[in-house]
């Protein structure tokens, strides 16, 4: 009757920890949403800014800096797409070594296959001299 009274005990105290277990993460889970919130409420705040600000500056001033965050967004596509190359051609390259380890094993197996045939022809022409 003590193990199952121990055995009760024992379960009481997982369903405890996995309950503040639980909590913990739903507390830490809330205090990151609310980060994550005053973080988007800042950038919101810098967005209007910047808006304000550009508004207020004279219109050449204006579209200059449009065409520099035009030509920045540009920039940023275009560096994108240089990443998405590059990673094509790494994983085209790893696939050329892959293969070229593929046919480098079949070569050193067909060598060994022409290596084990030449032997047995020159053991059968022996025989076959000394049969004769």
């Amino acid at each position: 009757d003590g193990r199952a009274s121990e055995a009760g005990l024992a379960k009481k105290q997982v369903e405890d920890e996995q309950k503040l277990s639980a909590a913990n993460e739903k507390s830490h889970k809330a205090e990151l949403q609310n980060k994550l919130d005053i973080i988007t409420g800042l950038r919101n705040q810098v967005t209007d800014l910047e808006a304000e600000k550009l508004a207020n500056l004279p219109a050449d001033a204006q579209e200059t800096i449009q065409t520099y965050r035009d030509r920045l967004t540009l920039l940023e596509q275009e560096m994108e797409d240089v990443d998405t190359m590059r990673n094509k051609l790494e994983l085209a390259a790893d696939l050329e070594k892959t293969k070229a380890a593929s046919l480098q094993e079949n070569v050193d197996r067909l060598n060994t296959t022409i290596g084990d045939l030449n032997t047995k022809i020159t053991t059968l022409k022996d025989e076959k001299r000394k049969g004769s």
